[in-house]
């Protein structure tokens, strides 16, 4: 037998999971997304995706690697010894409901389950359960109607129960256009009129020249404070000398000065970073995304829309039928304005308010 790393094992070997919580946590994600149909090429493209594995390690990476982990028995409780398999008493990684989410994704003879999926990707979304948080699948459903007796596919999705939380999937089946209408509701928050967004950037462009002329006062006297302590240590190294100060005071006064000097730098460092206008160029952008977000989201494939719902929102939940999600700070900033049609900058706001510190 050999272990997880190629080494043959000896029998009678004690087992324990792998130290290294990451590679747990990969495992796993590989085994969940195999139990919602991604083939092996779509596994490893989302694994890497989410930073599970090291930029050194990709080359390696292989989707081979990965089969052979999905369909190793190792992880379902089993380890084989000079050509047999035996049960085994090592502590499984994966729980029982994803080990058999995954095998009923194999069926006899080597044939795989068609793994099609819906429209939405769901790899990104959750259930909004706080005890299951497992991912949002594709369940697509046949039905025969009655008119016709033609049989028909109808797109659901539903929450994929791995934990086993739910005892009812009742009011937890949602139709794909009514999901993606839910997806949409993020972008119709923060989309703006472009006049209404002109007019917030040239606020912004006069705040900040407000501010400019009041942090270049400011340097001004950080500059001025900053020369009076420069021949400040050589007068109290004189002092020292001619006994004017012992040594304890001399320390003392040195060390005052040189957090004067810092705290001075720190000040005037701050200052030219904040007159030189850089987060305008992040407001712009961000402005530039909240005017454009609903024509790109008309126009986009599924897949760039989930990326563009990326951009504008974090931990997206389904919560039954209902989306669950929070903007990003400075897109909900954004939200806020548009949602109050009477909004103006006050004379004492901060021009920073725009900044991107969360959108990536």
């Amino acid at each position: 037998m050999k272990d997880q790393n190629g080494r043959e094992m000896k029998r009678g070997t004690i087992i324990v999971p792998d130290p290294n919580h990451k590679n747990i946590e990969q495992v796993r994600r590989e085994y969940e997304l195999r139990s919602q149909g991604y083939g092996y090429e779509a596994i490893r493209a989302e694994v890497i995706a989410e930073g599970f594995i090291d930029p050194k390690r990709k080359t390696n990476y292989s989707k081979n690697s990965i089969e052979k982990r999905l369909k190793n028995p190792f992880y379902y409780g089993n380890f084989r010894w000079q050509g047999r398999e035996y049960k085994g008493k090592h502590e499984l990684i994966i729980n029982q409901e994803l080990l058999k989410a995954v095998q009923r994704t194999y069926i006899s003879r080597g044939k795989r389950i068609n793994q099609k999926q819906g429209s939405v990707p769901t790899g990104w979304l959750r259930c909004h359960t706080r005890e299951c948080n497992c991912q949002i699948c594709y369940d697509p459903k046949i039905k025969i109607l009655k008119t016709t007796k033609e049989k028909r596919l109808f797109a659901y999705y539903r929450c994929s129960n791995l934990r086993g939380i739910h005892k009812s999937m009742r009011g937890m089946y949602l139709k794909e256009e009514v999901l993606w209408g839910e997806l949409e509701k993020p972008v119709t928050d923060i989309s703006i009129e472009k006049p209404f967004g002109d007019s917030i950037y040239k606020e912004l462009e006069a705040l900040h020249e407000k501010h400019r002329i009041a942090k270049k006062a400011e340097i001004a006297e950080f500059k001025v404070a900053l020369k009076e302590l420069e021949g400040s240590e050589d007068k109290l190294y004189d002092s020292f000398i001619q006994g004017v100060l012992d040594e304890h005071g001399y320390r003392r006064q040195i060390q005052r000065v040189r957090e004067q000097r810092v705290h001075y730098t720190d000040l005037l460092e701050s200052a030219n970073d904040e007159i030189d206008g850089a987060y305008l160029k992040s407001a712009k952008i961000l402005l530039e995304l909240a005017t454009t977000a609903k024509s790109q989201w008309n126009s986009s494939s599924s897949t760039e829309r989930i990326l563009l719902l990326k951009k504008i929102c974090s931990d997206p939940q389904l919560d039954g039928q209902r989306l669950r999600y929070s903007l990003r700070n400075p897109l909900r900033i954004i939200a806020d304005m548009s949602a109050d049609k009477d909004w103006r900058p006050q004379g004492d706001s901060n021009p920073c308010i725009l900044r991107e510190r969360e959108v990536s």
